[in-house]
């Protein structure tokens, strides 16, 4: 049940059902558990589920302070957008960098694109460039595009190397 979850979710080696994921996501949820909270917010905040968009932030909010890495990021972009919650970028920041920390590379790609651009924490380009390399050195291919951008001398500071943050989160899977 455990891996059945995600399959059923995201349609690895079984043909995608939302229905089968909502019901295995909403027994382990039930159960206090952060990934399947967060995968769970993620169908709902995407429209599939039939959940609300408010179940959805709640569940997401569950998923992040239980420690679930996705969760975290999402759930800390989504502060620092006010998507779903009152704005507050730098608590959204923070929780960033919790995750940012865990060793998460898409949380960390965002957090270097987050001090790139001074959202909820200050504008610094060399907190920007640490965090994207770390996680290019973690494989995120858009960290690598990022970092290969700041070598070649294409980088502004204030001005992601690829994108602004809202596209990369909705494109990168970063943000739901």
């Amino acid at each position: 049940d455990v891996y059945k979850r995600q399959l059923y979710a995201m349609g690895y080696t079984v043909a995608q059902d939302d229905s089968q994921a909502v019901h295995y996501l909403s027994a382990a949820a039930a159960q206090d558990e952060p990934g399947s909270q967060g995968l769970l917010a993620g169908l709902y905040l995407t429209g599939r589920g039939g959940g609300s968009e408010t179940e959805g932030y709640r569940l997401l909010k569950l998923g992040a302070e239980g420690g679930d890495a996705d969760s975290m990021r999402n759930y800390g972009l989504s502060l620092v957008q006010g998507k779903g919650y009152p704005k507050d970028a730098a608590a959204g920041a923070a929780i960033v960098r919790r995750a940012a920390v865990k060793g998460d590379a898409k949380s960390q790609m965002l957090l270097g694109d987050l001090y790139n651009e001074g959202l909820g924490v200050p504008e610094r380009e060399e907190d920007a460039i640490y965090w994207w390399n770390r996680a290019a050195e973690a494989g995120d291919a858009e960290a690598v595009e990022a970092m290969n951008a700041v070598r070649a001398g294409n980088y502004v500071v204030g001005r992601a190397p690829t994108e602004g943050v809202a596209e990369v989160a909705n494109a990168s899977g970063r943000g739901k």
